[in-house]
């Protein structure tokens, strides 16, 4: 990223954007309060009663059994851990971006106007609106805070899988030859 931006690939200007990284805590960890760190989100994949899919949950500590959260009001209560099949919980990671570079999309979701984005894609940064929405090569506009972005210059074989490329490099042992398709 540094050479690109040293040939004007990708801007010198940018802006720091929070991502979104699930921590994968089993069912029997999500139960454990301990467990939930000051600064992690708990967002819900489901609706539950009282909670929308989609809400996310600011972690503030734990007291008496239950997790400390803050609501996008601004409220702090506390949440009972009952309700752990409905959200995962992730670690915030601040990245930067600039024209020019290249994020993967992280988690579906959708972009202003209501474009659907899906997990996997990777698009260029065609710029920022003046609220610093970030613009995308397909003429989406995704709010700064969107979350589910990484860098999308290397991926790991699983999230290459289906992509359509000229070239491929697989670095394998021997051993696993057999295992592998011509």
């Amino acid at each position: 990223r540094s050479k690109l931006k040293q040939n004007n690939i990708v801007d010198q200007d940018e802006i720091k954007v929070t991502t979104l990284k699930n921590i994968q805590l089993t069912m029997a960890e999500k139960r454990q309060t301990e467990n939930y760190a000051k600064g992690n989100w708990i967002v819900f994949n489901q609706n539950t009663k009282g909670t929308k899919a989609g809400t996310r949950l600011e972690i503030l500590g734990h007291e008496k059994g239950k997790i400390l959260v803050r609501t996008a009001k601004g409220n702090e209560i506390l949440l009972s851990t009952e309700k752990a099949a409905s959200y995962h919980v992730y670690e915030a990671r601040d990245i930067y971006i600039a024209k020019g570079d290249k994020i993967r999309i992280t988690g579906n979701g959708k972009a202003i106007g209501g474009k659907h984005l899906f997990i996997g894609t990777v698009f260029k940064v065609t710029g920022f609106d003046k609220s610093g929405n970030i613009k995308l090569s397909n003429g989406s506009v995704i709010p700064k805070d969107y979350g589910y972005l990484g860098m999308g210059y290397v991926l790991t074989s699983h999230a290459s899988q289906g992509k359509t490329v000229d070239k491929v490099i697989i670095s394998q042992s021997s051993m696993s030859f057999r295992a592998s398709s011509k």
